[in-house]
């Protein structure tokens, strides 16, 4: 049996006694310019502090039971914190918590509940959710945001091609009338949810550019996705890993002919950027080999940055689990 970690100091999420510590990754920062009244297309590809790390003891539908007990309160992870499957046939896939036991978690994401060993053995790891508020820090103001930027999420489960950023709601930055001060409206403003490996719309409406800063824990683990089989349908995504050397060739999206992945220009001075400005790579039959190759731009060898998104097309082919290749080691135990 593995041991279980505690990472993160919960007071408030867990009860925490003799149990052995995590070393963190190490910390990282990504920045994307985006220029006065543009739109960029970003994600985040860190973590926030883990609160801790468990081997699980079986599976019932969506809920995960975890070895000993590690003392959550009731529900206090419900909707604000996520699962990491680190190891086992479902490593590198995550789901939002939906509700919690003191010694179990609940996922939204039944899809990958089933990914999980039946009987348990798996290694998880719980994370707090990044939001608008640990995103778009104070400190940050005039930097990554300023009155007027607006956040824009997109609907990865919209079922539809050419996703409209905003489909799954907007935040919105203002001055409060009562303080002055600069807050956040529109969805559930300072506490909504940027998920993991997800992009969204950073939309600078004013007249200066912004820089946006992503920061946090360097990944460590495995990134992986579900897709939809038989969809015609986009998903917005980020590679999930922090360097610019993360390729398409390496990401593994490129198991059924059909697919696509289409790039945003992120040199047009524009609102509303349009999928595959920047061009598109496709996976086709290679009239040579017979065999599946990425074509247009620079096929397989096309960068994708790490704090920039990009949305991945399917074209009605068959789905299933998809574990990219990281740029450098990752756990797996």
């Amino acid at each position: 049996m593995r041991k279980r970690r505690l990472i993160g100091a919960a007071a408030v999420l867990l009860a925490v006694g003799g149990v052995g510590a995590h070393a963190a990754p190490p910390v990282g920062t990504d920045t994307t310019v985006v220029p006065a009244n543009s739109d960029r297309v970003v994600t985040i590809p860190f973590n926030r502090e883990a609160v801790g790390e468990f081997e699980t003891s079986g599976v019932s539908g969506s809920t995960v039971s975890l070895e000993g007990d590690p003392g959550f309160n009731g529900d206090a992870l419900a909707d604000t914190h996520y699962v990491r499957v680190i190891d086992g046939p479902g490593a590198g896939l995550w789901s939002t918590i939906s509700g919690n036991q003191s010694a179990s978690v609940t996922l939204s994401r039944s899809a990958v509940a089933s990914e999980l060993s039946g009987a348990g053995g798996d290694t998880v790891r719980v994370y707090p959710h990044h939001t608008i508020d640990s995103v778009f820090k104070r400190n940050l103001r005039g930097v990554s945001h300023t009155a007027g930027t607006s956040v824009l999420l997109f609907d990865n489960s919209a079922g539809v091609q050419n996703l409209p950023p905003g489909g799954a709601g907007a935040v919105n930055f203002i001055e409060s009338p009562a303080t002055g001060d600069l807050i956040w409206n529109g969805v559930d403003g300072e506490d909504t949810v940027l998920p993991p490996n997800t992009a969204f719309v950073i939309r600078n409406n004013s007249d200066e550019p912004l820089t946006f800063v992503a920061q946090g824990f360097v990944p460590d683990h495995p990134v992986s996705f579900l897709l939809p089989g038989g969809a015609t349908r986009d998903i917005a995504i980020g590679t999930g890993y922090p360097v610019n050397t993360q390729t398409i060739g390496r990401t593994n999206f490129g198991g059924v002919v059909g697919r696509s992945i289409l790039l945003y220009d992120n040199t047009l001075n524009v609102q509303n950027l349009p999928p595959g400005g920047a061009g598109s790579v496709n996976r086709i039959t290679s009239p040579v080999s017979g065999e599946p190759i990425w074509n247009g731009v620079d096929g397989a060898d096309t960068t994708l940055p790490s704090a920039e998104g990009f949305l991945l097309r399917q074209n009605g082919e068959a789905g299933g689990l998809v574990r990219t290749t990281p740029a450098y080691p990752v756990a797996t135990d």
